[in-house]
């Protein structure tokens, strides 16, 4: 399965690397997006390949935050019906 990982944060995405594919009992493939712009890239590319996407909240904070809420709708109406997971480290 390939999951599509949303988050500006280069920890987050590392922490799915190792606790994903340690823990998946089938073959797990992460793809990486930190702005919005790479993850409309990357589902674009990959879309008939991705099972679930997780996101962060908002992106792009050090550039104005961006929230993924759009995103994740236009993907949605595409025709998308894997699961999608909101997640976020913002304690705020």
């Amino acid at each position: 399965m390939k999951i599509l990982i949303v988050d500006d944060d280069p920890g987050i995405h590392q922490f799915y690397q190792i606790e994903l594919e340690a823990s998946a009992e089938r073959d797990v493939v992460l793809l990486h997006a930190e702005t919005l712009e790479e993850a409309r890239s990357v589902f674009t590319a990959k879309n008939g390949e991705i099972g679930c996407i997780i996101w962060d909240g908002e992106v792009e904070r050090g550039r104005g935050a961006r929230p993924t809420c759009n995103l994740a709708r236009e993907i949605r109406t595409s025709g998308f019906s894997g699961p999608m997971i909101a997640n976020s480290s913002d304690n705020r």
